[in-house]
């Protein structure tokens, strides 16, 4: 599962510098998930070609990103996302229980936090 995953993440961000025929075969293979024999007699070909095809099409996805780490900057954006997500959760706890108590800023710092939470949801849906 781990490698469908981390094959499909390839895919998404590098799958259109494949060529149109390892583009096909690993859309078959991964996203319409047919086996290597269901692929071959779709393509009027061999099981062997069809592996090969598929293994020379994730050694080119990985060429890629070994050349320009954009999925790894991708998880790492993600993960910086969350933590930050995370920290504004917590500071606006905080602030509401404050507002609990009767401080008068509470309410101010909690529509403060709910921008930058806003703002920054924005950005990662851009991402």
């Amino acid at each position: 599962m781990k490698d469908l995953l981390k094959n499909s993440r390839l895919y998404d961000f590098y799958g259109a510098l494949l060529t149109e025929d390892q583009r096909a075969v690993l859309e078959m293979y991964y996203f319409e998930d047919l086996s290597l024999a269901e692929i071959a007699g779709t393509r009027k070909t061999s099981r062997a070609a069809v592996y090969d095809a598929i293994r020379r099409g994730e050694a080119r996805l990985t060429e890629y990103e070994e050349k320009l780490h954009l999925v790894e900057r991708f998880v790492e954006q993600q993960a910086q996302w969350d933590s930050i997500r995370d920290g504004i959760l917590q500071a606006r706890q905080i602030a509401e229980d404050a507002g609990k108590s009767g401080s008068p800023d509470a309410d101010r710092i909690t529509a403060i936090l709910d921008r930058i939470l806003d703002e920054a949801g924005q950005i990662r849906s851009g991402i």
